[in-house]
């Protein structure tokens, strides 16, 4: 098995890898209401701080159509700097839960959802965060990386993964295939 390196990737993305560094290090600031990265209880259990997701096949970060705070597909879009008022749209934190993730958007506080079937082809959209396993996700290598994020619903490996459609349209889920459409810039 080929080992791949964040440099390598960071290459196919098209950036050198202090600039893959730069986009998840960047502070996030503006925007309106804040996601809570803390348990019901108050104790942290996040991963890092909000950082893009950025996919290594567009060069373009995920973020709810529009910018939303509701219920909204998840859609790829062109990165925004850290400094602009907007860039809380497209920050997410990974927020462990039992074993697995839900991955939370920043301005939002809406938690990435698989709204379908466990099937290929079912969209990602976000939605408020709750304990169902359509919400749960496996990141490899755990971020900050380059890997792939796969589904967890059902509370198993689905092998699934997200997925840019080579039409650029909405994020969905698709058989795991390696392929550079499924890899994401999690810096």
């Amino acid at each position: 098995m080929k080992t791949i390196t964040i440099s390598h990737w960071a290459r196919l993305a098209g950036m050198s890898l202090a600039g893959a560094i730069a986009i998840g290090t960047g502070s996030i600031t503006g925007g309106a209401a804040h996601a809570d990265p803390s348990s019901s209880d108050g104790a942290v259990n996040a991963i890092g701080a909000f950082r893009a997701i950025r996919n290594a096949a567009s060069n373009q970060c995920l973020q709810p159509q529009g910018g939303s705070t509701g219920e909204a597909l998840i859609v790829p879009a062109p990165c925004l700097p850290a400094n602009d008022r907007n860039a809380d749209t497209q920050s997410w934190i990974f927020r462990s839960a039992s074993g697995v993730l839900q991955i939370v958007n920043q301005r939002s506080g809406f938690c990435m959802y698989m709204n379908g079937p466990i099937a290929s082809g079912s969209p990602v959209i976000q939605a408020g965060c709750s304990t169902v396993s359509n919400e749960l996700w496996r990141v490899s290598p755990a971020p900050p990386s380059v890997g792939e994020v796969r589904s967890w619903a059902g509370h198993g490996d689905t092998h699934l993964c997200l997925d840019l459609p080579v039409t650029g349209a909405a994020v969905q889920i698709f058989p795991c295939d390696g392929g550079i459409a499924q890899h994401w810039i999690m810096l």
